[in-house]
């Protein structure tokens, strides 16, 4: 429920169009001009340089505040996981983005590490277990 909630909270935040405000305050309707969309790159395009960069930092705006308002309306324990992954899966046209908490940092790209000399990796005997557990809660 709580992501559903966050995607409903980040969907409501991208709905406001940083462009068509930009262009309304210039006076000028930008899906009439350019090619008709209201994003950073036909902003960039009608009206220059410096409304492109605006237009970027209010769409990366938006989004950091969702990410903040979601993180304020709930409150997240991960105790034993130190890092929070977030990826996509590349090559693809996935709409979406992972986001997991994870024990440890996977290893790096085109780099060879042996498993054993991470630094940051839990390593068990034979027999031996290990648990833990993650929650969020609704404020």
């Amino acid at each position: 429920m709580v992501r559903v909630l966050c995607l409903v909270i980040g969907y409501l935040f991208g709905l406001f169009q940083t462009a068509y405000v930009y262009g309304k305050r210039k006076g000028i309707d930008i899906r009439e001009h350019g090619s008709g969309n209201a994003g950073t790159t036909n902003a960039l395009r009608v009206f220059g340089t410096k409304a492109g960069i605006l237009v970027f930092a209010g769409d990366c705006l938006k989004c950091i505040l969702a990410v903040a308002f979601c993180r304020v309306l709930f409150e997240r324990t991960y105790p034993d996981m130190q890092y929070l992954g977030i990826w996509h899966m590349p090559k693809t046209d996935a709409p979406y983005v992972c986001i997991e908490p994870w024990v440890s940092l996977p290893g790096r790209h085109e780099i060879i590490e042996e498993i054993t000399c991470k630094s940051d990796m839990i390593q068990l005997a034979p027999n031996e277990s290990w648990n833990t557990q993650w929650s969020i809660e609704l404020i």
